[in-house]
């Protein structure tokens, strides 16, 4: 077996060393989006939601004007209307560049671009990896409600994410050794520190934006304390392969930073910061995933090692702080979700007798559910409903809340929305976007909202009769000075409807709790009272009477309930839990609902005010005006005058700024040669050319399209042509292809319409398709309860007595009737008309090309078959037998799941051409099957999902297939499937 193996290897070097260097080379191309803050924890749509094909610019107006700030390091990018933003990232841009010069020893050797967006109403920044090497896109839009992820962990919000954003530049950048070689060759395309773990890069970059802002960072954040340390008190801490990965594991995609941070904290304490620097460069050097050499040169152990006393040195600190809390009593509570998870919202109505929260567990759908405290039953309201800042009517039949919408195909913006109980009947009652959070008004025809704003917050009176008066807590002036980073969250109105309190952060990142009068907001000229300590880190009010104030603080390292007068400052801690407890709400008759926090996710929970008369402590705490809200202008520093502007032109990005020597798709199999693409960096121009040699089907191939993005349609050209390697004389075929497509982002839909023209051999003339594909996955759309993914094709190419019309269909629909259990349903159909000799235009994927019809697949079968009409039908009952989540911590593969299917699958073929062997007849005969020549198998297959290279699907499958007439074959199959994006 092992000599038959080595002869294998042997013969096939070439081939092995091929695929070896494209998935490699996929993998470095395919840098993943380096993000400030992972979105998912419920502050907002995730990256993994948001990351999906927009067309056009970042911008929901096509006609804006965008303009490029050029500083002596950087490019701003940005739309008119953000031009005095632009001046300060700039600004701010320059100081952190040498900043992180100095720190690292590194300087970048180009100037780096920066793309400023207000297409999302939530603020993030990420990097990602352009035409021209990476490149920082920034919202233009403060945080909200940012406690849970540690993004409050800030003074200046946007020296903040640059900070961030240009740690990751300045640490996957560095490149040297062979990388550097590559990468002087290839281009940018070639970036070894992109395959470091995901919990080491992000760990970096949040000590980097800690140490940095003199220890004011996510690294020392209360959130990322309370994860770390309720990991260790529940015995979930997890292993360096979990942190390593996209796990269904909590805390999500929070892992790698909060984690992270801490394990890099470790690296610099224990070993020296300068360490960090030296592994940087020592793993740019290196190919691929083989960090773990480089880390054990530097550190002198493998790093899982180091990870495990890292784990044992926070356990005992751990240990200290649970002894110190325990030195009173620890408060009682009563939990009211079973599931665990992602907690966006929580509300309960006046009369205290149901109870409205939005939660997601990790391993399912989630939405909005309702929980009737008399009778303990819960029910689920809306399933795949995330909302935030809930909020009921006076008379209890009705909830606000907040969630997004996906404006113009292109952004994302946060709205109020009404929810009927009794109906179910959903109403959107804002559209102008930028909500963040609201307060229904006693007579629930008017909403005082927060919105948001590139500089803060800014709050707004909204009427439903159509009236919107608004008083902005930023004041904007003509020569430049701004009121700048005061946000307001969490508006509540008193019960006696005088009152309006909030959680507040000040530009010093400075939070707590203020209160300002209802009639002074109306008239414009409000003024904020502060009633609680900067110590307390308070957030989340809500009302116990026209006096007093419930409260979320931190001030014993732990996340507890407090209560303030706010009349005479007396503020006591009224909760001692081990954990964390958050976003509190309080009924008429005393009922008190809150989250609570588990290594394992949030839960509700709910106890009695009476419960709570105990004081751990009370103090009197000095109130007094919020500072920076007065409407004097506070200057910002003013950009440097020597900064040029000049109208953007997407010429300069168009160049290429690397290629590959190997490329697929495009109705390349596999091609040898030279691959290029680029776009601009509003991406309304993009372009890719392949000149390859295509081994699968010896053929010489030229491949170039070209696509100019608009926020609703994209209009595309391609062109295509191909030389067979054994003909003698040189007759190629070729197709041009222009096209538009319609993105219906809104509902998933892709509507696209091309018109080609065909060469080759007799079969030229015009060939017009229209395809209308869903884009929507089984997971990233709704969850893995359920889904639907199809397309539908009509190509038509007419041709001097040879017309044909090609109908092309496939549709999946996936299920969970039995928990656990994956229903799959599938159909796929071609029907051709016409004397087309099994060839027709490709579809959607790879449009205008000649290729066989081969629109069924049975297993048992041969793969490969011709006809003027195919049918595929599959049905898959899938049955999880193990989750194993487990990875190793040096080599970039991970073990998720083991999957047991079982299937009938069948499939039906017809042709009109003689000689074939498969059905040849009309319905009739098809159906009454005299030939037997259905084909059809019944089996089961066990299925291994990995993922390679951290991020990567790869699955392995073998099973037995029993097949049902006399061109099947029963027995064992296996094969192997993975999805490298580009």
């Amino acid at each position: 077996m092992l000599l038959v193996l080595r002869e294998v290897l042997l013969k096939n070097a070439f081939v092995l060393w091929i695929v070896y260097l494209f998935f490699s080379g996929a993998c470095l191309l395919s840098l993943p989006k380096v993000c400030t803050a992972e979105t998912a924890s419920g502050n907002g749509p995730s990256l993994e939601e948001g990351n999906i094909f927009l067309f056009g610019g970042p911008e929901d107006d096509s006609t804006l004007q965008w303009y490029v700030v050029e500083s002596a390091h950087f490019r701003v990018l940005y739309p008119v209307h953000l031009q005095r933003l632009s001046l300060l990232i700039s600004d701010e841009a320059e100081k952190i560049f040498h900043l992180l010069t100095a720190w690292t020893g590194y300087l970048p050797g180009k100037k780096i671009d920066i793309l400023l967006s207000s297409r999302s109403d939530f603020a993030n920044g990420y990097v990602a990896k352009g035409p021209r090497g990476l490149f920082v896109t920034i919202y233009a839009v403060h945080p909200y409600r940012a406690v849970s992820t540690g993004l409050d962990a800030y003074r200046e919000w946007y020296s903040f994410v640059l900070l961030h954003e240009l740690s990751h530049v300045f640490h996957l950048e560095l490149r040297g050794g062979l990388p550097l070689v590559m990468s002087k060759v290839f281009g940018n395309v070639i970036y070894p520190n992109s395959c470091t773990p995901p919990f080491y890069r992000e760990g970096f970059a949040v000590y980097s934006e800690t140490v940095n802002q003199h220890g004011y960072g996510r690294a020392h954040s209360p959130v990322s304390e309370m994860y770390i340390r309720t990991a260790c008190l529940q015995r979930m801490f997890p292993s360096i392969d979990l942190a390593s990965n996209d796990t269904a594991i909590w805390p999500l995609g929070q892992t790698r930073y909060m984690y992270g941070a801490s394990f890099v904290q470790h690296l610099a304490s224990e070993y020296g910061e300068s360490t960090l620097f030296e592994f940087n460069r020592k793993s740019g050097t290196c190919l691929f995933y083989t960090w773990g050499e480089p880390f054990r040169s530097v550190y002198g152990k493998r790093a899982n090692r180091v990870w495990n006393e890292w784990k044992w040195k926070e356990e005992a600190r751990s240990e200290k702080v649970v002894n110190r809390i325990k030195r009173a009593e620890v408060t009682e509570y009563e939990l009211l979700s079973e599931e665990k998870g992602l907690l966006y919202s929580l509300a309960i109505n006046p009369l205290g007798d149901l109870v409205a929260y939005s939660l997601r567990p990790l391993n399912r759908l989630g939405g909005l559910y309702l929980f009737d405290p008399k009778t303990g039953t819960t029910r689920c309201m809306k399933k795949g409903l995330y909302s935030f800042n809930i909020r009921f009517s006076n008379d209890g039949t009705r909830i606000f809340y907040l969630r997004s919408d996906i404006e113009k195909n292109l952004c994302i913006r946060s709205n109020i929305y009404e929810l009927e109980l009794r109906t179910g009947k959903e109403k959107r009652i804002t559209a102008e976007g930028g909500a963040q959070g609201f307060s229904v008004l006693e007579e629930e025809n008017r909403f005082l909202v927060c919105r948001s704003s590139p500089w803060g917050t800014e709050l707004s009176f909204f009427d439903i009769d159509g009236k919107n008066k608004r008083f902005s807590c930023v004041k904007s002036f003509e020569d430049g000075a701004l009121e700048a980073g005061f946000l307001l969250e969490d508006p509540v109105l008193s019960p006696d409807g005088r009152l309006v309190a909030f959680s507040f952060r000040d530009a010093g990142g400075t939070r707590g709790i203020c209160y300002t009068l209802l009639r002074d907001l109306e008239e414009g000229h409000a003024a904020f009272v502060r009633v609680t300590d900067s110590r307390y880190r308070a957030y989340s009010p809500c009302w116990l009477g026209s006096g007093e104030l419930m409260f979320v603080g931190d001030e014993n390292g732990v996340y507890n309930l407090y209560t303030v007068n706010i009349f005479s400052g007396k503020t006591g801690r009224r909760t001692n839990i081990l954990t964390g407890m958050f976003e509190p709400c309080v009924s008429e008759n005393a009922l008190v609902v809150c989250g609570v926090y588990s290594a394992e996710g949030f839960q509700v929970s709910n106890m009695h005010m009476d419960e709570l008369d105990t004081l751990y402590w009370e103090q009197d705490v000095e109130i007094g005006p919020v500072a920076g809200t007065s409407t004097e202008a506070v200057q910002r520093s003013a950009a440097d005058s020597s900064y040029r502007i000049t109208r953007y032109r997407p010429g300069r990005w168009l160049l290429p700024g690397g290629w590959l020597p190997f490329m697929m798709g495009n109705s390349v199999g596999f091609g040898i040669g030279f691959y290029t693409r680029g776009n601009d960096l509003l991406k309304k121009h993009e372009y890719s050319l392949g000149l390859v040699y295509d081994v699968y089907d010896a053929e010489y191939k030229a491949v170039f399209s070209y696509s100019y993005n608009s926020p609703h349609f994209s209009y595309f050209g391609r062109f295509f042509t191909a030389q067979a390697s054994d003909q003698d004389g040189f007759d190629p075929y070729f197709a041009f292809s222009p096209g538009i497509t319609y993105a219906l982002r809104k509902h998933d839909f892709v509507f696209t319409t091309e018109i080609a023209g065909i060469f080759e051999n007799s079969y030229e003339g015009i060939a017009a398709s229209l395809s209308l594909a869903s884009t929507k996955q089984s997971i990233r759309w709704i969850g893995p309860d359920r889904g639907i993914i199809f397309q539908q094709g009509v190509y038509h190419h007419p041709q001097s007595g040879k017309n044909f019309t090609a109908f092309d269909t496939s549709m999946s629909m996936y299920s969970r009737p039995f928990g656990a259990v994956l229903l799959n349903f599938r159909i796929n159909s071609k029907i051709f008309s016409g004397e087309t000799g099994g060839l027709a235009v490709s579809g959607y994927e790879s449009p205008a090309v000649f290729a066989p019809l081969d629109p069924v697949y049975t297993v048992g079968y041969p793969e490969e078959v011709e006809g003027s009409f195919g049918m595929d039908f599959k049905t898959t009952l899938g049955f999880p037998l193990l989750y194993v989540e487990r990875g190793i911590h040096a080599f970039p593969l991970y073990f998720k799941n083991i999957t047991l299917n079982g299937f009938y699958d069948a499939g039906i073929i017809m042709s009109d051409s003689p000689g074939k062997e498969f059905v040849a007849g009309d319905l009739g005969e098809l159906f009454s099957d005299p030939f037997g020549f259905i084909r059809a198998s019944v089996g089961a297959e066990l299925k291994l999902n990995f993922l390679i290279g951290y991020h990567f699907p790869l699955r392995v499958g073998i099973g037995y297939a029993h097949t049902y007439g006399p061109e099947g074959k029963s027995g064992v199959f296996a094969g192997v499937r993975t999805e490298v994006k580009f």
